[in-house]
């Protein structure tokens, strides 16, 4: 993927060598290592060839790019969070604990509520529903159901009819388990803390400070008028800049030992 200015973003100051960010991500950058697209692209193939779950994995490895996720982000994020008419995400800081809206793009959003609505919460459908409902069950999500599952464990009856769901939501444990099996088979040194370090590296690039902010601590823009345009343009941004990457693949397998 070549990385170009969006039309709607400011002339950015020129990169440093070494393609950091200047303030306190050039900082962060600088202690937690370099990472290219191309060795990203690297890491994304291996993650869903060499797994029980191709994906959960890539929407994973997607989510930590396009968001430029902090692993805690990842994990809190609810279903109730997710904007998809807007392609807005709700991200909530845990100190202060407070929650600002962040665009994102329509297709991952889209892919996120799919997601949740594929392996959240379901319960049994009535005798008296479709066949197709009745063996799929019916969807059960509430707005603090988390966003990342592994496959559930569904039980069905003699005739096919889902009778009970089993929810496994996404741990720690098993973004770790992902980093370790991408180095295992000869991948890069992956961690959400490079891939974070790549997106905002490459948001930078393309938007220069004013798209960048909105992933420090404290960014909010003045007024809700300057927020909303500055949601917008970001937002237009990265669908210009993401908008090519691979698709995570589709459905479920089964096997596997992944966490």
């Amino acid at each position: 993927m070549t990385v170009t200015p969006h039309p709607d973003a400011p002339s950015p100051d020129p990169l440093p060598e070494g393609g950091s960010v200047p303030g306190r991500f050039a900082r962060g950058s600088a202690r937690i290592g370099h990472l290219t697209l191309e060795e990203f692209h690297a890491a994304y193939a291996l993650a869903v060839s060499t797994g029980d779950d191709p994906a959960l994995d890539g929407l994973l490895l997607q989510h930590l790019l396009i968001e430029a996720a902090r692993p805690a982000e990842l994990l809190s994020l609810r279903y109730g969070d997710l904007d998809p008419i807007d392609a807005i995400i709700t991200v909530w800081d845990s100190r202060p604990f407070r929650s600002h809206r962040r665009p994102s793009t329509p297709e991952h959003v889209a892919a996120l509520a799919a997601h949740v609505a594929e392996r959240g919460p379901r319960t049994p459908a009535p005798p008296d529903a479709p066949e197709e409902v009745r063996r799929a069950g019916i969807p059960a999500l509430s707005g603090d159901d988390p966003v990342f599952y592994r496959r559930p464990v569904d039980t069905f009856d003699a005739d096919g009819y889902l009778v009970d769901r089993q929810v496994r939501p996404m741990t720690g444990r098993r973004l770790t388990s992902l980093v370790v099996r991408i180095r295992q088979n000869g991948g890069p040194a992956l961690t959400a803390s490079v891939v974070r370090a790549l997106s905002i590296r490459l948001i930078w690039s393309a938007g220069g400070g004013e798209a960048v902010h909105w992933f420090g601590p404290r960014s909010a823009p003045r007024t809700v008028l300057d927020a909303e345009a500055a949601r917008q343009r970001l937002g237009r941004l990265k669908s210009h800049l993401f908008g090519d990457l691979p698709e995570h693949p589709a459905g479920d397998h089964p096997g596997g030992t992944d966490c």
